[in-house]
């Protein structure tokens, strides 16, 4: 989130598969009002490790650094407030995105 408490706004097209499912999972939290300022730090780094994971999966072999990056992109969203749940995280979100 920006000073203004929204979402940096991505260009169309420009957000990789990784990032596009991070950020839906932002906005359907924010727009349940589950996210407040104090979350902004962690939406800014749940949004740049979705990025730098886009980037590093552009390659053939996936780098130990993309890993990593993934499990700790994994935590973080764990770590954002959990609404009424209908089965389900945020990663199966992600994963069902990505299918």
């Amino acid at each position: 989130m920006n000073e203004q408490g929204t979402l940096p706004v991505i260009p169309e097209g420009k957000a990789g598969r990784i990032y596009a499912a991070a950020e839906r999972t932002i906005r359907a939290k924010y727009g349940a009002q589950l996210l407040t300022d104090d979350h902004a730090l962690t939406v800014e780094m749940i949004l740049g490790m979705a990025r730098a994971v886009d980037q590093g999966l552009q390659f053939g072999k996936v780098s130990t650094a993309t890993t990593t990056m993934l499990k700790e992109l994994r935590e973080a969203l764990a770590s954002l407030p959990q609404g009424e749940s209908q089965g389900g995280s945020e990663w199966d979100q992600i994963q069902a995105d990505l299918a």
